[in-house]
């Protein structure tokens, strides 16, 4: 156990070691410093790159595996700290599943207090095209170890709950695809939350389409928000953001299980201009007011309201339009 365990971790420093010295790596001239492979999370290609120096006390294998051995020392204090109240009875003995969130079947219903989740964003990254990077590498080290798990040539992409085109064939196909997977994870999560339980996810996008999937995919599975607030969660003057019409804050919404489901649908236009749609205009009109101090740029705006019109939308639900569904 000691040997597989040492193995692991000098493949970890190997990985660090895979992501700083690429023909993907940047030179990131404000810091001085070699920007790794994903820093822009894609495979774009780099008309110069840079490497570090691989022998000497001062070489990135010396920095990969003090990087490994930094934060392998943080998790054993943390462990070692909280074993005698594990062991006293104090604290519950955790348990970490590797499975997907859409079926777990060691859950039983309703049994769950808080389900925190940071979703993938709609089309954002592709997790799964970006890990085939170290996957090629840990396959080779780690294979005989873990047979269980490097099973496949690459990592499995189908599975993914992420808005693909090149792999459902279409935008809208990528879509459909995104809100389905991520409708199965909410319903799951539906089962296996207390009624008095809370959901939180952070979620993040400046297009409709996004908003839109996730939106129907939440509130179809029977989840109401209850609040929603942006939080600064990205730098402003990196490469994905500067001199660039990105988000910059993340959307943290409380959501809670339906008491009830509406028989009778809420009428978007209403009486008298009463209906949803007028409840939505207020909500964000209060909201920019509210956000006001927090000094959010144009698009972070659009995407805080984003959120304070979905929890309208979620609480009168579902919502027509005459014959239409909105």
């Amino acid at each position: 156990d000691r040997g597989r365990a040492v193995i692991t971790y000098l493949q970890f420093a190997i990985d660090k070691g895979l992501d700083y010295n690429s023909r993907q790596t940047l030179w990131h001239s404000n810091r001085g410093v070699v920007a790794h492979t994903f820093t822009r999370h894609d495979f774009s290609l780099k008309w110069t790159f840079s490497e570090m120096i691989f022998s000497g006390s001062n070489s990135g294998a010396a920095w990969a595996l003090s990087q490994i051995t930094s934060v392998y020392k943080q998790i054993a204090a943390y462990v070692q700290e909280v074993t005698p109240r594990v062991r006293s009875g104090h604290l519950p003995l955790p348990t970490i599943l590797n499975s997907t969130a859409a079926h777990m079947p060691s859950l039983t219903d309703s049994s769950v207090d808080l389900v925190c989740m940071d979703p993938p964003y709609y089309d954002n990254v592709q997790y799964g095209e970006l890990s085939d990077y170290f996957y090629v590498w840990q396959k080779r080290t780690l294979g005989d170890l873990y047979p269980g798990l490097f099973t496949r040539r690459l990592v499995d992409k189908i599975v993914e709950a992420v808005a693909n085109p090149a792999r459902d064939g279409s935008a809208k196909a990528a879509k459909l695809a995104y809100e389905q997977m991520m409708g199965q994870i909410f319903a799951e999560c539906q089962r296996v939350l207390k009624d008095d339980g809370l959901m939180t996810l952070m979620f993040t996008h400046k297009t409709q389409e996004a908003w839109e999937a996730l939106t129907r995919a939440l509130i179809e599975t029977g989840w109401i928000v209850s609040s929603a607030f942006p939080v600064e969660s990205e730098p402003t003057e990196d490469i994905h953001h500067k001199n660039m019409a990105a988000t910059t804050s993340s959307i943290f919404l409380s959501c809670r299980k339906r008491a009830l489901e509406n028989t009778v649908p809420a009428l978007w236009t209403g009486l008298a201009g009463h209906g949803v749609q007028q409840q939505i205009r207020q909500a964000v009109k209060e909201a920019l007011v509210e956000f006001a101090p927090l000094r959010l740029t144009p698009v972070d705006e659009m995407v805080a309201a984003y959120g304070r019109a979905l929890r309208v939308l979620s609480q009168r639900w579902p919502v027509s339009d005459g014959d239409e569904a909105v």
